[in-house]
């Protein structure tokens, strides 16, 4: 008698033809902005059905969308009417799209804090992927790529807490009796009080970078323009935010 063996295929798991239910399942994210923003998704087959967790963090703010999301073709929607506030129904949808997942929602506000944003986004295949010169090359550049490689020799081993207290920055030039140049300053969100950093940039391309570190209490400055004087800029704003306790530290 022969003896016939019938394989099935599972859904998620390692198979020499892929579905299309297969192709969704794992971990997929957006190109991260820095070290404290990220959006990611996590999706794994329920029946013909994607169960999901899109969540992300934005500093000290976080967001969740979780839920079964109904798939037909290339796109993947998820619905589910809010009883707690009035945007009514929200409205998850997922495109497949090349290599990537497009995601476009509305009525998401309530799924996360402050800044948490699911209106839209592009995820890729994996983990989180850091971006080797955020501040130059990210959503929002702060400064040329020239520039972050001269801010990563001067700061060294304080150049991720720069980029992470940078979380929300802005650029401009100033032109005052004091400091003719482009400054840079940020904070993290939700945690400006303690978490923050400011970098003056010269007309000759020199730098006065510093950054504070909560848990030592300094504000640590590295001083290409001034050698060991503090820019009077620097230290008005020290003196004007709630860190102003914290001892200067010259490197």
């Amino acid at each position: 008698m022969t003896s016939i063996l019938v394989f099935l295929p599972i859904a998620c798991g390692p198979s020499s033809r892929k579905t299309n239910l297969d192709w969704w399942c794992g971990e997929w994210a957006q190109e991260c902005a820095g070290p404290e923003e990220k959006y990611w998704i996590t999706f794994q087959a329920e029946g013909q059905k994607l169960r999901f967790k899109m969540e992300a963090f934005s500093g000290a703010h976080q967001g969740l969308i979780e839920g079964v999301a109904v798939l037909t073709g290339d796109l993947a929607v998820f619905e589910e009417r809010q009883d707690w506030n009035d945007e009514g129904t929200a409205r998850v949808t997922f495109k497949r799209s090349g290599e990537s997942i497009v995601v476009i929602s509305t009525n998401t506000s309530g799924y996360g804090g402050m800044g948490i944003s699911f209106a839209k986004g592009t995820y890729w295949r994996g983990p989180p992927k850091e971006n080797s010169f955020p501040l130059s090359q990210g959503p929002r550049p702060l400064m040329t790529t020239d520039e972050e490689m001269r801010l990563k020799q001067l700061v060294t081993l304080d150049y991720p807490l720069f980029v992470a207290n940078l979380h929300l920055a802005n650029a401009e030039t100033v032109n005052s009796s004091d400091f003719q140049g482009q400054k840079i300053d940020g904070f993290v969100r939700g945690m400006a009080n303690e978490r923050a950093a400011m970098i003056l940039i010269d007309k000759q391309g020199h730098m006065a970078a510093a950054v504070t570190d909560h848990e030592s209490g300094e504000v640590r400055l590295y001083n290409e323009i001034s050698g060991k004087q503090i820019p009077p800029l620097l230290r008005q704003w020290k003196d004007s935010n709630p860190f102003a306790s914290y001892r200067w530290v010259i490197k």
